[in-house]
């Protein structure tokens, strides 16, 4: 096995939870930071990521982005629009105490409708200090650049999608994902 492998091989996702979110222009969505990483996979109208003293990125369909260390972060249909936190949400449709249960919510306007399903890693201690701390903050993946990645994003979707249901193993499958 090679070096990588060898790192690669002793990542560990200890629980998963996912998300999806229905999107309508005007929004904003404001996240102080996640205790895990988080996978974010869009579809519908583009929309903007912002990360403190970084620059907005621009997100189309079929994007996918990890953000290894969860850091603090805005989704938003415009870069310049004021942002409801993620937080008030989660209090008003989570269903179970926070991050265990998948959830689910409509927010925003009338205008161009966006799709993110997300899903939230706890990684072992190990991978957290070891190996994710080694990657940039944003890892953001176009599907015409990586064309390996559309069987990834459908993996996501259908995961999500299981889990959304609560369907027998949902967790495990989540989290092995």
């Amino acid at each position: 096995m090679d070096a990588l492998s060898e790192v690669l091989a002793g990542c560990r996702v200890e629980r998963a939870v996912t998300a999806r979110f229905s999107l309508q222009a005007p929004w904003a969505l404001r996240s102080d930071g996640l205790p895990g990483a988080m996978l974010r996979l869009s579809r519908g109208a583009p929309w903007w990521l912002l990360r403190p003293g970084a620059a907005p990125v621009q997100v189309v369909e079929g994007d996918l982005l990890f953000m290894p260390q969860g850091g603090a972060h805005t989704l938003a249909s415009a870069p310049e629009l004021p942002a409801t936190p993620f937080a008030a949400l989660i209090a008003q449709h989570a269903q179970g105490p926070r991050d265990e249960h998948p959830l689910v919510f409509r927010h925003g306007g009338a205008g161009a409708a966006t799709e993110v399903d997300s899903i939230l890693l706890w990684f072992s201690a190990w991978s957290r200090h070891a190996v994710l701390r080694l990657l940039p903050p944003l890892i953001h993946m176009r599907p015409a650049e990586a064309p390996w990645l559309a069987p990834l994003c459908v993996a996501m979707q259908a995961v999500t999608q299981d889990s959304l249901a609560r369907g027998p193993g949902w967790r495990v499958a989540a989290a092995r994902m």
